[in-house]
């Protein structure tokens, strides 16, 4: 396989951090994930702390749907975060296509 072929490497897991444990705890608090959804809202919390740009979830329940991601939002600016913008793989652009995702803020 030609080395320019390989798009996926190896990525770090995200710190827990005491800023992502007091996220978390807010998003749960605030309700935008159910308390009986901890992984999502560690999702959430991770990404918004860590920056990432496009989390990505196949869970429209909580996560990929357009009332998480505003509720997201809101909390992101209490804590003046940018929220990330939650998505499902089939959202994932095609570049080569020349789609784009665009964020409301750009």
């Amino acid at each position: 396989m030609r080395k320019d072929r390989h798009v996926a490497r190896r990525l770090n897991y995200l710190p827990i951090t005491s800023d992502a444990r007091a996220l978390f705890d807010r998003l749960i608090a605030e309700k935008v994930v159910p308390a009986n959804k901890p992984r999502d809202a560690v999702h959430m919390a991770l990404s918004a702390i860590h920056e990432v740009d496009y989390p990505l979830s196949w869970n429209y329940a909580h996560m990929v749907n357009v009332i998480a991601q505003r509720m997201f939002e809101s909390v992101c600016r209490k804590w003046k975060l940018r929220a990330p913008l939650l998505v499902s793989p089939e959202s994932i652009p095609w570049v080569t296509l020349g789609q784009t995702i665009r964020r409301p803020d750009e």
